[in-house]
């Protein structure tokens, strides 16, 4: 019996030679916030008997653990699957909800920000004036901030917000682009915003140099897609933004090609090497034979011409466009573009 409880158990040591019990199975994170809330909130690494392990390392009986902290480290949801104890999924939990609500009030005041520029008013002073206060009682909102977080999560729309309480509406415009219709004709700018509090879309995997558009989902916030994206062909026009999206070398993005070749031994390693001689990466990849329309076919009769899908990690549309061009300079390859 003492044996199971034992088994249930960890018991490590602080550097300084302090015992801490721990479930069995807990990492360096579980560790972290054990010690303080504030150190796991900024742990950036761990060094378990002298040694640099990583966050994730499985702490074993008579470890000695060591907590790297830096205080612009912070922690991301990943860390939720780690952990196991129930102080460090709350602590993470608590943080992770305050990110949201920070970032929902941001997004919140950018979309308000567009329809005062509109009506040639200065946000900072209007959220002071006495309106703010008749919309915070109509809708029955504690605070300018709450205000924001709702219209930053979609649960309310800025231009609705505007509507009640009478402002010259004379400069409003609705534009219609490409069978689009845009409430705004302002744009936001994913650079500048930044895309933690924002969605993009896998049903037509926009990346930065797309025309893109932004939907705003009730109580999700924004949803970013490709312009012709079927999925918002026929949303509320007060929905939808147009968006500004250029790429960064910093960050890379899912998109996926099709491309059908001549079916012979290595012409798909020839793609591959193709491909990562632009530096993009391979997330997953999807190969077999195609029929006559060039879908996936069992028949052996259409062997001879090979039909594949692959998924790339690219950094913006030129960097795509670039690793398309060089498959198709291949010889066996019959055609190839963008899903």
């Amino acid at each position: 019996m003492k044996h199971e409880l034992l088994a249930d158990q960890v018991y490590v040591f602080t550097p300084r030679g302090d015992v801490i019990e721990l479930p069995a199975g807990s990492t360096s994170i579980d560790f972290a916030y054990k010690i303080h809330t504030q150190v796991g909130n900024t742990c950036k690494g761990t060094e378990v008997n002298g040694m640099i392990t990583s966050l994730r390392y499985r702490l074993c009986n008579g470890d000695r653990v060591k907590i790297i902290t830096d205080t612009s480290t912070h922690p991301v949801r990943e860390w939720l699957r780690w952990v196991r104890t129930a102080r460090a999924q709350n602590r993470i939990g608590q943080w992770l909800r305050e990110q949201d609500r920070v970032q929902a009030i941001e997004l919140g005041k950018r979309f308000l920000e567009i329809e005062m520029k509109r009506r040639r008013t200065d946000i900072n002073m209007w959220l002071k004036s006495e309106r703010v206060t008749e919309i915070l009682q109509i809708l029955n909102l504690k605070s300018p901030s709450e205000l924001l977080q709702h219209i930053g999560t979609g649960q309310r729309l800025s231009a609705d917000i505007m509507k009640l309480v009478a402002i010259d509406n004379s400069s409003e415009d609705i534009e219609s682009t490409d069978g689009i219709t845009f409430h705004s004709t302002p744009t936001i700018d994913l650079n500048i915003m930044g895309t933690d509090s924002i969605r993009i879309m896998k049903c037509c995997h926009p990346i930065p140099g797309d025309e893109v558009v932004a939907y705003v989902t009730k109580g999700k916030g924004i949803s970013i897609h490709r312009h012709h994206c079927q999925r918002i062909a026929n949303e509320e026009a007060d929905r939808l933004i147009q968006v500004d999206w250029e790429p960064t070398d910093e960050i890379s993005y899912p998109t996926e090609i099709i491309f059908e070749v001549q079916d012979r031994s290595g012409i798909l390693g020839e793609v591959t090497t193709t491909i990562a001689a632009q530096e993009i990466n391979i997330l997953k990849g999807n190969f077999g034979p195609a029929d006559s329309n060039g879908n996936m076919a069992t028949n052996s009769a259409f062997e001879r011409v090979g039909y594949n899908k692959m998924m790339l990690e690219v950094t913006g549309l030129e960097q795509l466009e670039q690793a398309i061009r060089a498959i198709r300079q291949l010889k066996e390859v019959i055609r190839v573009s963008r899903n």
